[in-house]
């Protein structure tokens, strides 16, 4: 069975703009948090090396679902799971949600980020032991693993 990776977020009434919800915006922030928590994730349990150390962002797609109001809800869940495993990238599928399983969701994200080699500025293969911890990850029958 494929976990999932959960990050919490918590609302900040500064968040919202002049419109009354949460800033289309923020939600960029909110997956980088999600990722960056996720990728030291991989960093602590594989003991880095390659493909641990530089890691950018290629693309990101976003789909709004549904406004976000801070009176509403103070908080919601950023869930990672991956797409595809490539020799050195991965399509990572980031969901934001209200909190919970069964919690609405209100922004739909592919991001591509790409293992990278800043010394020689080009991409560089995922190493064994990150691949393996990356493969649990993979979309199909999903279970959740707090952050």
């Amino acid at each position: 069975m494929t976990t999932a990776y959960i990050h919490p977020i918590h609302l900040r009434w500064s968040d919202e703009d002049r419109n009354g919800h949460v800033n289309n915006s923020k939600f960029m922030t909110y997956t980088e948090d999600a990722r960056i928590a996720w990728l030291g994730r991989m960093r602590a349990e594989t003991g880095g090396g390659p493909g641990s150390e530089g890691v950018i962002l290629a693309s990101l797609h976003c789909e709004y679902k549904a406004q976000v109001h801070f009176a509403q809800s103070k908080e919601l869940e950023v869930v990672n799971t991956l797409r595809r495993l490539g020799s050195s990238s991965v399509e990572l599928h980031q969901v934001v949600r209200l909190p919970g399983d069964d919690g609405e969701v209100v922004a739909d994200l592919i991001t591509v980020l790409v293992s990278f080699d800043y010394a020689n500025g080009r991409s560089a293969p995922w190493g064994d032991r990150q691949r393996e911890w990356l493969q649990k990850f993979t979309e199909h029958a999903v279970e959740s693993s707090p952050a």
